[in-house]
């Protein structure tokens, strides 16, 4: 990990001033990513009249004013410099939209930028690929008054478009049949190329809200929205339950909260839809997409700005921030690469720069705190299974074993043989920790010197420098029985 990112750090925040709700997100931007250290929102409603009146709705107007001048007083306090705003559709269609941006910078003295669908549907875009690098298929950002729909490949962010067909948008109508007409029209009219894997990149709260509530429903292990992976024959139940209760009265979700109930079987619609039109065969949901477009756009030292993977830079900035001690990562993947040499670079990478993530903690519960670190970080780049995967190696690199009782919710995750993967890892890291005291370039005194059936011999070529001891011994006997 580079101490030196720590100089590096920079405190930005944006104002996100959409249809439905403003947002204020606060990051620090270190280690070549965006971290988020606040995000608050307030559900606003400014282009509930929209598509009648063309206006924004005026009790809309006052709440929005409302969020953003307590936005910007928190904001000062946190000292994020510069402070971005942008407003979406509800804004840039009404026609007293530029009349509220004038009065919002006279007023309260904050610039907004109104950006166009054609850059909002970049932005969004952009946002998930900064953490999906490899992401192919179609992008779909469904707001409260627009619906952008982007591109995809191999070759980097394609075609897009924008639909005026957000959840409030389609609320607006007198009948769920009406909202379905108007929404069909609309997709019918447009064309996307969508690549052979036909996977759907979720962005916007209202699907964020639709995972959390298929989450809960099926008892799934962890409790994170983005990143969540299902085949859309999985969730087409959840579709057509929430569909049908369009035009009833509201019912309690589970996961969901009270402002966005109204607006899910909408959500679900468009969903359904768009995996109808495009035979869709996979839904990714992203906890990110426009704000995090937009600096990355605007900030020179992000991750397609950086040498290093977004992945790298995540854990090195979280792990810095939690005052976790160094890690020499180059030496500990060089030592381990012999013992995993089919392992993805990256994997292992990312288990040597978390190897020390509890160190500071009790040594009777470290095992414990660094599974649920691991589990439930806020890492952006870390799909469901890999949080799993490496929140298992990393307790068994503390606890020398896996106890299927605490570690349960990473084990309905992965296969019997990614958990076997695990476990050795694990093994490993656990030895290679004591051999050195922690300090892991000591490793150029113990090199692995051959490993034939079932053992693993260990060279020390310097006893003196770094003498064995029974803790050594039994641990290495331990991984040898693994191997």
């Amino acid at each position: 990990m580079d101490i030196s990112a720590k100089s590096q750090e920079q405190r930005v925040g944006i104002i996100d001033i959409g249809s439905n709700s403003v947002r204020l997100v606060i990051y620090d931007v270190a280690c070549g990513l965006w971290h988020t250290l606040f995000n608050e929102k307030a559900a606003c409603g400014l282009g509930k009249s929209l598509r009648e009146t063309g206006m924004l709705d005026k009790q809309g107007m006052a709440a929005a004013e409302q969020a953003i001048q307590r936005f910007i007083t928190i904001a000062n306090a946190y000292q994020a410099k510069p402070l971005y705003a942008v407003a979406t559709e509800a804004v840039r269609s009404a026609t007293d939209g530029q009349a509220f941006v004038d009065y919002l910078s006279v007023t309260h003295n904050i610039s907004v930028d109104v950006i166009s669908g054609e850059e909002e549907g970049y932005y969004s875009a952009l946002g998930v690929t900064t953490v999906m690098p490899n992401a192919s298929g179609i992008c779909a950002d469904l707001g409260g008054s627009s619906l952008e729909l982007i591109a995809l490949t191999a070759y980097g962010i394609g075609e897009r478009v924008t639909l005026p067909c957000g959840v409030l948008s389609l609320s607006s109508f007198s009948s769920p049949k009406q909202a379905e007409n108007y929404l069909e029209q609309h997709l019918q009219r447009i064309t996307i190329d969508v690549p052979r894997d036909k996977t759907l990149y979720a962005v916007g709260g209202s699907w964020r809200s639709l995972a959390r509530y298929h989450q809960k429903t099926t008892n799934y292990p962890l409790d994170q929205a983005h990143y969540y992976r299902l085949s859309t024959e999985q969730l087409l139940p959840t579709l057509q339950h929430l569909q049908k209760m369009a035009g009833e009265p509201h019912k309690k979700l589970a996961g969901v909260s009270k402002a966005r109930t109204a607006l899910m079987p909408n959500a679900a619609l468009v969903m359904a839809m768009l995996t109808q039109q495009y035979g869709l065969k996979h839904v990714i949901f992203s906890g990110y997409g426009l704000r995090e477009g937009y600096l990355t756009e605007q900030l020179p030292n992000l991750p397609e700005k950086t040498a290093h993977s977004p992945l790298k830079g995540e854990i090195s900035a979280y792990t810095l921030a939690r005052n976790s001690a160094t890690v020499d990562a180059v030496a500990l993947q060089t030592w381990l690469s012999p013992l995993f040499p089919t392992m993805q670079p990256e994997r292992l990478e990312a288990a040597c720069l978390l190897s020390n993530i509890a160190m500071f903690e009790s040594s009777d519960h470290r095992a414990f705190l660094a599974f649920q670190a691991i589990l439930h970080a806020p890492f952006a780049t870390l799909p469901h299974e890999e949080r799993a995967f490496l929140a298992l190696a990393i307790f068994v690199r503390y606890a020398g074993k896996h106890e299927p009782m605490i570690t349960t919710a990473a084990l309905s995750l992965l296969s019997p043989e990614d958990v076997n993967i695990a476990l050795k890892l694990g093994l490993a890291l656990r030895l290679a920790k004591t051999i050195t005291g922690r300090q892991d370039d000591l490793l150029e005194y113990a090199p692995i010197k051959c490993i034939t059936g079932k053992k693993l011999i260990i060279d020390f070529i310097q006893p003196q420098q770094i003498m064995g001891n029974e803790t050594i011994a039994q641990r290495l006997e331990s991984l040898q029985k693994a191997l």
